[in-house]
């Protein structure tokens, strides 16, 4: 199958549906973790996401909101090997800069350099 095939039967559907998958295994010839993600998603990350959040919540850091709020950042999941152990940790990514930098006011600053701090 050709590229052109599978733009009509994949427009507005979920990249998890079966002719997505199929496009990432024939066309774009993607590998078995591609393949893993698009068929059985990011149980793993969502899992640890899930008790994440609640563990926010526990201790006051985050709280539900009854109402859809205005912004709503991305929430991933970075991994990161411990080459010692071979222990995968999980740890939570907030990506504050698609809507909250644009808003912060900058403020210059000059750092001084060796001429300022000696005579």
């Amino acid at each position: 199958m050709k590229i052109k095939d599978f733009l009509f039967l994949n427009s507005g559907n979920s990249i998890h549906n079966p002719n997505s998958v199929r496009f990432y295994e024939e066309v774009l010839k993607a590998g078995d973790a591609v393949k893993n993600i698009l068929s059985s998603g990011l149980s793993l990350h969502l899992i640890f996401l899930k008790e994440k959040i609640k563990d926010w919540e526990n201790l006051g850091r985050v709280k539900k909101v009854s109402s859809v709020p205005l912004i709503v950042n991305p929430l991933s999941v970075a991994e990161k090997l411990n080459k010692d152990t071979r222990e995968i940790k999980l740890r939570p990514l907030l990506d504050m800069s698609r809507f909250i930098n644009p808003r912060i006011v900058k403020h210059h600053s000059h750092l001084d350099n060796l001429d300022y701090c000696e005579p």
